[in-house]
Formats: C-alpha cells, sequence, structure tokens
C-alpha cells in the first residue's frame, strides 16, 4: 500500500452512543481527513440508519454496518468513506463484523474485522471458539481490531489477578495462525475501571495476519487519551498525514472565548491619525485583522487548545498507570475534562458557521455544495 495515502483508522469501545456528547466525541475525532473507517464497539443501539449515522460521523462515510446490541448490551458500528474505499460485509455476528475492502487507487483486497468480544459467560467462551474456527488464509491481508475483552500477559495489567486460562487462549489462537501483534504504543493499557485506586488493563488489539506488513509496512497502533469512556480511542496508521494550509477567517465561537472581545475593543478603541476621515476604517479593519491573527496563534486555536488538553489528559493518564494519582491530580483530570467538552462545543460552533442549518447536518464533503458555500463564506468574510 502506498504511504501517499495516509490513512487512518479509529477504534473505539465507545459505552454507547445515546448521549450526544458520545457523538459530538466521536465526529470531532473523525473531523481529521485523513480518517477513512470508524469502528466503534459497545454502541448500545439496536437499531441505526442513515440518519443516525450521520449523527455520528461526517457524512463522508456515507457506508455503514452495524451489528444491533441485545438490549443495553454490545453492539458494533462500522462506517467508511466510500470515495476512498469500497468495502463487502462477509460475515457478522454478535461479536464482530467482517469487511473486505479496496482501495480505489489499487484495487487491492483487504479485510477488516472489527471485535467486541464479551466479558461474560456462556458468550465469552463462544466468542473464543469462534475465534478458532476461522479460517485465515496467510495470503490474506486480513486485520483484527477492538475490543477482545482479553489480556495477553501479566503486564497488560497493572495489578496482578485475571484468569490465565483465556490468555493461554487468546495466545494459542495467535500461535495458531501465526497472527502478528501491532503493539500498542502511546500508553501501556486502554481500559480503566476509573476508581481512584484503578485497575488498567490492555483489553483491545490489533492483530495481524502473517503478510500484513508486507502489504502494509506503515501501520501503526495508537492509544489516545480517554476522555468520555472507560475505554482509550486507539488510531491505526497507514501513511503519515497531509499538510494543511492555514487560512484566516472570523470564527464565529472566538465570541465565547475569555479575552476576544476585550481585544477587539481595545483594538478599536485605539486613537489612529490618518489623512483622510474614509481611510480610518480601512486602516482599523487592517489593524484589527493583525491584531485578530496574533491572537489567535496565542490563545484562539481551538485544535492547539484541544491538543494541549489532550497532551495533558494523557500524560496524567500515563501515571495514574505506575502510580495512584494525588487528589489535586485527580481533580485536575475532571477539570480537564469539563475543558475538552467546553472546547468540543465551541468546536460545534465552528462547525455550524461552515453553513447554517444544512450544513451542519450534511458536514464537509468536499460536494460542489460545499465548495461553493466555503468560498461564499470566505469571500465575505475576508479582510483585505
Amino acid at each position: 500500500m502506498s504511504a501517499k495515502l495516509k490513512w487512518k483508522v479509529l477504534n473505539w469501545n465507545i459505552r454507547g452512543l445515546h448521549a450526544p456528547a458520545k457523538k459530538l466525541a466521536v465526529r470531532s475525532m473523525l473531523s481529521d481527513k485523513s480518517y477513512v473507517i470508524y469502528c466503534l464497539q459497545e454502541t448500545k443501539l439496536e437499531h441505526i440508519d442513515h440518519s443516525i449515522a450521520r449523527r455520528i460521523a461526517p457524512k463522508r462515510f456515507d457506508n455503514f454496518a452495524f451489528v444491533p446490541s441485545v438490549g443495553a448490551s454490545g453492539g458494533i458500528l462500522v462506517g467508511w468513506n466510500s470515495n476512498r474505499l469500497t468495502g463487502k460485509v462477509l460475515s457478522s455476528n454478535e461479536f464482530q463484523i467482517t469487511i473486505e475492502f479496496c482501495s480505489v487507487i489499487d484495487n487491492e483486497p483487504w479485510r477488516l474485522s472489527t471485535i467486541y468480544g464479551p466479558c461474560r459467560e456462556p458468550l465469552r467462551s463462544l466468542f473464543l471458539t469462534w475465534l478458532s474456527s476461522l479460517d485465515i488464509n496467510s495470503r490474506i491481508c486480513w486485520m483484527f481490531v477492538g475490543d477482545f475483552n482479553l489480556y495477553r500477559f501479566q503486564h497488560n495489567r497493572n495489578k496482578p489477578g485475571g484468569q490465565n486460562s483465556l490468555s493461554e487462549k487468546f495466545n494459542g489462537w495467535i500461535s495458531h495462525f501465526g497472527l502478528l501483534e501491532i503493539p500498542l504504543s502511546g500508553r501501556r493499557f486502554t481500559w480503566s475501571n476509573m476508581q481512584s485506586d484503578p485497575l488498567l488493563v490492555q483489553l483491545d488489539w490489533c492483530i495481524t495476519s502473517p503478510n500484513w506488513v508486507t502489504c502494509f509496512p506503515l501501520t501503526s497502533f495508537k492509544a489516545l487519551d480517554k476522555f468520555t469512556s472507560d475505554h482509550t480511542p486507539c488510531l491505526i496508521q497507514l501513511g503519515t498525514k497531509f499538510d494543511r494550509s492555514v487560512i484566516f477567517r472570523f470564527e464565529n465561537y472566538w465570541l465565547d472565548m475569555p479575552g476576544f472581545r476585550k481585544l477587539v475593543l481595545d483594538c478599536w478603541s485605539n486613537t489612529i491619525r490618518v489623512e483622510q476621515e474614509p481611510n480610518l476604517i480601512v486602516k482599523k479593519t487592517r489593524i484589527l485583522k493583525l491584531a485578530m491573527l496574533n491572537w489567535k496563534r496565542k490563545c484562539g486555536n481551538l485544535e492547539a487548545s484541544l491538543k494541549a488538553c489532550h497532551i495533558v489528559l494523557e500524560a496524567l493518564d500515563s501515571f495514574e498507570e505506575f502510580r495512584v494519582l494525588s487528589n489535586l491530580e485527580s481533580l485536575f483530570r475532571g477539570l480537564l475534562k469539563d475543558r475538552i467538552a467546553s472546547l468540543l462545543d465551541l468546536k460545534n460552533t465552528y462547525w455550524k458557521q461552515r453553513y447554517t442549518e444544512r450544513w451542519t447536518c450534511l458536514g464537509d464533503e468536499n460536494t460542489k455544495f460545499f465548495h461553493a458555500a466555503a468560498t461564499d463564506r470566505q469571500r465575505r468574510n475576508s479582510l483585505n
């Protein structure tokens, strides 16, 4: 697979998608255009149609497959961008969805199984039996990703305990088919019981067929910070990221950020000398534009603020893997999560601005409508 494709896959046990905040969190993660597939476990949704799917992910993810939950338990959702990939569902059951994908560029097939392993008997034994019954041809490029609800070794837990017999069966499946584990980076564990002295375990895995690394040599598996679920979202990377140009425009969410209104008032009220009165507005506008650009670099960059919060939250989560957090650190982590939630609300305002009610429903899909709307907005918001 060519590295220039720069594909990303999001894997996440979201622990329920009923709450608007959960949908907003997933949508925010997928705003990065390099994501071409998302895999969600424990949706806790018995039915998903296109209307629901569009509230979960941007409209460029125009195809999806799902396994319904059983009441408030389980549920799997996989979505993909058909402009980048074609997808065909090969099989599905309460434990998994297996899809054969082909790139629209090279038309080479590969398989992705999104896994949700039950945590209780007798379903757990049925899940392990299903894994063992798979026909995994070594020539097939096949990736298994998701919440297996299993760990491989004792060092995948921060505390002693667990069931070694289950680990042996899990490792036996991997060894029998000669499968490869894509090592987790970013942290050691992907799940927490969210207690003051937490149990931390790696339950989410990325397992591939033997020849996967030949087909996709740049594959990586990274755990991000867990800000709205007890599982960390995980990034599967196939390639590198496109650089995006920075375009200045006035953003409505700036009005809700501390210090911005004062900046505008102070800048506009400054005395400016001009030879002709009509030039006053022009000059003040140019000065205000420069002031807003400078403010945006320091304070108004929403993505930078979110990234900074996630970095600190990730650090605290990492500390927790080696020691119990202090009361002050736990309090600070709670404040960080609240800050991320408020920044996501501001980001929602950002997307609403991209084009009113229809934009909010449809999102940025690189459509003719988007280009026309964005060009019109840019023209009317330009400060020359």
